[in-house]
C-alpha cells in the first residue's frame, strides 16, 4: 500500500517503472511532454490500475508523467508477482487481465478523441 500526498509524482515519463498500482483513493493526471509543451493525457481515478503498459509490454518505462492531484492511496504490485499470479490463477488472471483490455482500450478512446480535437480546425 502506498499513500501519496497532493502534487507527487508518481512515475515520470520513460523512468523504469518495476510495478503495478491500482487506485484506491484520489486523483491523478498523466501527462506527456511535446517539446516545451506538457499536455495532458487522462485523469486516473479510483478503480483504475497504472503502470500496466509498462509491465504488460514488458518494456518496464512509463509511458507518461503520472502525477497526484489529491491525496491517493494504492495498491502497488511487483511486476514479478504480477506474473505470477495471471501465470498460476485462470480465475484471477481471466479478471484482471480482461479489466486491463477494457482500460487500455477506454485510454486509447480517450487519446484519439483528444488527437482529434488537437487536429480539429
Amino acid at each position: 500500500m502506498v499513500n501519496l500526498p497532493p502534487r507527487r509524482k508518481l512515475f515520470r515519463d520513460r523512468m523504469p517503472v518495476d510495478s503495478l498500482y491500482l487506485v484506491l483513493e484520489g486523483e491523478m493526471l498523466a501527462s506527456v511532454e511535446d517539446g516545451a509543451k506538457i499536455l495532458e493525457v487522462g485523469h486516473v481515478k479510483p478503480g483504475d490500475w497504472l503502470g500496466e503498459v509498462a509491465v504488460l509490454s514488458g518494456e518496464m518505462l512509463a509511458s507518461s508523467t503520472v502525477s497526484t492531484v489529491t491525496r491517493c492511496r494504492a495498491l502497488k504490485m511487483h511486476a514479478r508477482d504480477f506474473e505470477n499470479l495471471v501465470i498460476h490463477d485462470e480465475d484471477i488472471s481471466h479478471v484482471l487481465l480482461g479489466q486491463l483490455v477494457m482500460l487500455l482500450a477506454e485510454r486509447l478512446r480517450e487519446s484519439n478523441a483528444t488527437a482529434a480535437k488537437m487536429t480539429s480546425p
